[in-house]
């Protein structure tokens, strides 16, 4: 987990700069950035558009007294999309449009949905081991930590 800001913040840009330079030797410099906010202006117009569908999702499940969990799954990747809609350049904006088409967010919600059923079962490495007792506080400590606090 701790590698994923680094990709982030370092290797996205490094790829983004990259992509940038392909497509602007292939079309021109003025068309690749016209293409950039011509692809923002449509992320952000889909983005808003499928936000308001989960929203209304979610609506209509609380309404019907059922929990939104897919919904909400649904929401957070439609945002995220909305994100890298934001972000310039053109793989930010093919991650995007992955997020917040409703086809590839369903297949992405089923393999966000199953990595969370994995990382729930018991002895998963996903999963972190709980401690035998809490001690003061509600700090989790060991038996043994706890003889030696008390002598």
């Amino acid at each position: 987990m701790a590698i994923f800001p680094f990709l982030f913040f370092f290797f996205l840009p490094a790829v983004e700069i990259w992509g940038f330079s392909r497509v602007a030797s292939r079309i021109g410099f003025w068309s690749a950035v016209f293409l950039l906010f011509v692809s923002a202006g449509v992320g952000a117009f889909l983005a808003q558009a499928q936000g308001r569908a989960v929203l209304l999702k979610i609506r209509q499940c609380l309404a019907a007294g059922e929990a939104p969990s897919r919904e909400m799954l649904d929401g957070v990747l439609v945002f995220l999309g909305g994100l890298f809609f934001l972000f310039p350049g053109f793989i930010s904006d093919i991650i995007g449009l992955l997020m917040v088409f409703p086809l590839t967010r369903f297949l992405l919600g089923i393999f966000i949905r199953s990595w969370m059923a994995d990382a729930r079962k018991p002895g998963s490495p996903k999963r972190p081991e709980k401690k035998q007792n809490s001690g003061r506080d509600g700090f989790y400590t060991d038996q043994a930590e706890d003889a030696q606090i008390r002598e």
